[in-house]
């Protein structure tokens, strides 16, 4: 027997309850003790995992962890007004207004979710497994691409700076499936709209800092930043105008297939 995830888990324990009946059992990306109860039973061990994806040891730029937790903290705290759920929902291009600090939660969740799928297909080659789009695929690295939204080259450290917007527009060219997204997360046409339209003028912005470490990204950049990471995910098929907080599909967070499938 051999088989994966939620069918891979299934297959070790009938092998361990009918070790008469199956010779073998290959569970691939199978937790099968990660579960309240089971010996050595870790809570945090899931997330260790993707935040360390989110490191240089997972290949990830350095600054990228840090970033994205203090994007978490400020869009909770921006999220804790009316007026800032606001300025939320135009930050990450919502199609709906977030009603209350619970719609908040359910953004973050959202957020979560996609870097959540980014670590479970973290192939090294471009995958369409964890986007619910066949055909439609994330960058190989999908982490480390992700994590190009929270960073800034190291030479990127003012406004002139060709290096950084370069950077940023040959890493858009090399994934972006349609070219044609006017949301975070996607490209605009660069032949005809150049590095001020779609991601790039955001990201000119971010480069016109001359603090581009962690220490020196405004706020309100983080939480944009962190949107656009996520937008990679769900608008991989380039034809999203709006995001929908829809929590079902691989990347559904805490709130959706996964807590139902043992």
């Amino acid at each position: 027997m051999c088989w994966s995830v939620c069918s891979g888990m299934l297959a070790a324990w009938m092998r361990r309850q009918y070790p008469h009946i199956v010779s073998g059992a290959v569970a691939a990306s199978a937790p099968v003790g990660q579960f309240p109860g089971t010996p050595g039973f870790t809570p945090s061990a899931f997330w260790e995992v993707v935040t360390r994806d989110a490191t240089p040891a997972g290949g990830a730029p350095e600054d990228c962890a840090d970033n994205v937790r203090e994007a978490f903290k400020q869009l909770f705290a921006t999220g804790a007004t009316p007026e800032g759920r606001q300025q939320l929902q135009q930050q990450c291009t919502l199609c709906d207004t977030l009603a209350d600090e619970g719609a908040v939660k359910t953004l973050a969740y959202w957020v979560q979710g996609a870097f959540d799928a980014y670590a479970m297909g973290n192939y090294p080659f471009p995958s369409d497994y964890m986007t619910g789009a066949p055909g439609h695929n994330l960058p190989a690295w999908p982490m480390r691409a992700a994590c190009k939204f929270m960073t800034l080259p190291p030479s990127a450290n003012t406004a002139d700076s060709p290096t950084g917007v370069d950077r940023l527009a040959h890493f858009r060219k090399s994934w972006s499936p349609a070219g044609k997204a006017t949301v975070p997360g996607m490209s605009a046409p660069h032949a005809s709209a150049g590095v001020e339209s779609g991601i790039l003028a955001p990201a000119r912005r971010l480069l016109s800092s001359t603090k581009a470490a962690s220490a020196g990204r405004a706020n309100e950049d983080l939480v944009v930043s962190l949107c656009k990471a996520a937008g990679m995910l769900y608008n991989v098929t380039g034809d999203q105008s709006c995001f929908k907080l829809d929590l079902s599909g691989p990347a559904a967070g805490n709130t959706g297939p996964w807590d139902y499938q043992v």
